[in-house]
């Protein structure tokens, strides 16, 4: 009787057992794969890349001028209009020229006298009546006389001040009525179309800049606005201290915004390069020693080392590690590992080159030493 008890007792556990194996089997759900990282990628494709060398300078007028008076006298007139545009010329001051006109009347009446007696004794020098001597004499007071006469009015002429060229006009202190002496100075007046560009390269790229070159200005005045211009003067002396050399552009200034004595950003191109593989920045992963990429290969992430050359302002050239037509992992890089799969929400490319690179001359050819640096 005790075994029959046992052996339904065993039984019914054993049957409590299965049913909860089963349930429980029941209740689970299948596991399936883990979900796919979404990412931004980029593929790889080759573009021309323009490397620029960028500098700083000053902006200078073609021609500029203090005019000063040549006679002393009173201002009479003042056509002059402070700042305005004023062409070759143009009255710009007259000064009381009555004393300069009697002057010239005075030495006019002298050269009469002096040709009417130079020809008095050449007729008596023929006659026999004077010597050679006395004529020759007579010859030379009349040369003297000629020679005040155009003096005199070279003076009369001098009253009047116009303007040597094409330009603008600055602000003068002079007001009319005014005496002015010998040398005063009147006002200033300034050729700016075009404008001169001075800048220093350094002596490192002296085999990179050539006569009649394109290059590019910007000022802080007109953030927005970039003037053309061209090299047409490199200084063939080397400064020994700084070891650049001096080098001068003519720049348009068709809408007179630029004036002389302005700080400039100078964007020179240098070099070009065909078929450099550029990614985006953002794509760059740094470490201690080196630079990384995630590039996909068959919807899963592989780091890459690259080593790139230069920069641009959102761009960077990949030297090594990298071939047209790879993918790689433009943004969200970071939240993925190597060997995690990954699913493309978006894919770029560079078309052509957005941005030309830029080198800035105060690190002169330490540039590619300190991107290489960072690698």
């Amino acid at each position: 009787m005790r075994k029959i008890i046992v052996f339904f007792i065993i039984l019914a556990a054993a049957t409590l057992g299965v049913n909860f194996f089963w349930s429980s089997k029941k209740d689970e759900k299948p596991q399936g794969e883990a979900p796919k990282m979404k990412v931004v990628a980029f593929t790889v494709e080759p573009s021309q890349l323009t490397v620029n060398l960028d500098t700083v300078g000053t902006l200078n007028a073609v021609e500029s001028t203090t005019i000063r008076t040549e006679v002393s006298g009173k201002v009479e007139a003042m056509p002059l209009i402070e700042g305005q545009a004023v062409q070759k010329g143009d009255l710009l001051l007259q000064i009381n020229d009555q004393d300069y006109q009697q002057e010239v009347e005075r030495k006019r009446a002298a050269l009469d006298l002096a040709e009417l007696t130079y020809k008095r004794q050449e007729e008596l020098v023929k006659a026999g009546a004077t010597t050679q001597q006395i004529k020759d004499e007579s010859y030379s007071t009349m040369m003297i006389q000629k020679a005040e006469y155009e003096t005199a009015k070279i003076q009369l002429e001098r009253t009047k001040i116009y303007a040597p060229y094409d330009g603008i006009l600055g602000v003068t202190d002079v007001s009319l009525g005014e005496y002015l002496v010998v040398g005063a100075p009147i006002i200033q007046i300034s050729a700016i179309n075009p404008m001169i560009a001075q800048f220093p390269i350094s002596q490192n790229y002296i085999s990179k800049i050539k006569l009649n070159e394109p290059m590019t200005v910007t000022v802080d005045s007109w953030p927005n606005e970039k003037f053309e211009g061209y090299i047409y003067a490199i200084d063939p002396q080397i400064d020994i201290e700084t070891r650049t050399i001096t080098v001068k552009a003519d720049v348009k200034n068709d809408e007179l915004l630029l004036r002389p004595g302005m700080f400039a950003y100078i964007s020179l191109p240098i070099e070009v390069k065909e078929n450099s593989l550029l990614i985006p920045e953002e794509a760059l992963i740094p470490s201690a020693d080196k630079l990384d990429v995630m590039k996909i290969v068959d919807g899963v992430a592989q780091l890459v080392k690259v080593t790139i050359g230069v920069r641009q302002n959102a761009l960077v050239e990949v030297t090594n590690g990298l071939q047209k037509g790879d993918v790689i992992i433009r943004s969200g890089q970071l939240k993925v590992q190597e060997g995690t799969a990954v699913e493309i929400s978006s894919n770029t490319s560079i078309e052509k080159n957005p941005n030309a690179s830029e080198e800035t001359d105060s690190n002169a050819s330490e540039l590619h030493s300190d991107e290489n640096s960072s690698t």
